[in-house]
Formats: structure tokens, C-alpha cells, sequence
């Protein structure tokens, strides 16, 4: 529901970055969300190609504007991670989405922050504040946190948490 109610505050937006449904229906209990082809799979899949560091930083600037164009929107994304940017590839351009809203949020035209007693997204690309104070209210840092943590990744080849366990993460 959440995903569906973020996709349609951006579906008639004409601006690149933020891959919207082409149609949200419900099908035996279940919310379907179609949207356009993207033949080059998620930006994991990219960087182990192993592009350059000229293109990452291309790419990066492309996803840091989405993220700005949805955080205008007053929508913030909760779970960005390699795995929720997808790419299309043509004529050798790399062509960045932002997709998966599906734990978003979407701040009231009086608020600039929201509040979760509990963490939501993936450890790995959460925000510390999610872990050190459930009663903080949250912002639009817990996005740009998680950006910042893949584009170490992607410089680096590597997370900066070296831990996979979410017990020691926490």
C-alpha cells in the first residue's frame, strides 16, 4: 500500500530517475505493480562489471538527483541498496532507477520527519539512528546515509560494515 501510494504521488512526474508503476492493481490479496522493462538488471549486477571511476561517479550523481526528486516529493524511501536501483542499458549509456517503495514514506506538507519504534529497510544500509534511539524522529538523512554506504561500496568493492550478521551490524 505504502508503495503504491508513493508511486502515484510520483507517476505524473516527468522526470527521469524513479521508475513508476504503469499500473497498481490487487490480485488475491496481493498488490501488483507493473512497471516499464529495464533490460540491465540492478546496479549490484553493474558495478561487478567493474566500471570506471569516471562512470560510478556519473551513475552516483544520476541516483543522488532521484533521491533529491523523491525527498521534494516529501516521500523518503527507507531502502536504498544496490539491489533497489535498477538500469537500463543503451547505445552504452547507463541509464540509473530508483525502484521498490514499498517500506516508504510519505511526510505530510507539515512534517520533515517521521518516527518508527522499529527499523525498517536493510541493516546493512541502515542509518545508526535507527539503532541508537528508537524514540528519534527520523529524516531524509536515513536515504542519504544509505547512498553514502553504496557508494563506498562501489568505490571501495566493498561495504564499509564488514559484518553480514545483523545482530553484529546492530
Amino acid at each position: 500500500e505504502k508503495e503504491i501510494a508513493a508511486n502515484k504521488k510520483l507517476r505524473n512526474k516527468s522526470r527521469h530517475g524513479v521508475l513508476t508503476p504503469l499500473e497498481t492493481f490487487e490480485y488475491e490479496g496481493n498488490y501488483v505493480i507493473v512497471t516499464e522493462y529495464k533490460n540491465g538488471g540492478d546496479l549490484r549486477k553493474w558495478l561487478k562489471t567493474k566500471p570506471k571511476i569516471t562512470e560510478i561517479l556519473d551513475i552516483f550523481a544520476r541516483i543522488a538527483e532521484s533521491i533529491d526528486y523523491i525527498h521534494e516529493n516529501r516521500i523518503i524511501h527507507r531502502d536504498i541498496k544496490p539491489e533497489n536501483v535498477v538500469y537500463e542499458a543503451l547505445d552504452g549509456r547507463i541509464t540509473p532507477y530508483l525502484t521498490d517503495f514499498g517500506i516508504s514514506v510519505t511526510l505530510s506538507d507539515s512534517t520533515s520527519s517521521f518516527m518508527t519504534r522499529h527499523g525498517s529497510g536493510t541493516t546493512r544500509y541502515m542509518a545508526p539512528e535507527f539503532f541508537t534511539d528508537k524514540d528519534a524522529k527520523k529524516t531524509k538523512a536515513v536515504d542519504i546515509y544509505a547512498f553514502g554506504a553504496m557508494l563506498y561500496e562501489a568505490l571501495e568493492e566493498r561495504h564499509p560494515i564488514t559484518s553480514n550478521k545483523d545482530r553484529e551490524i546492530i
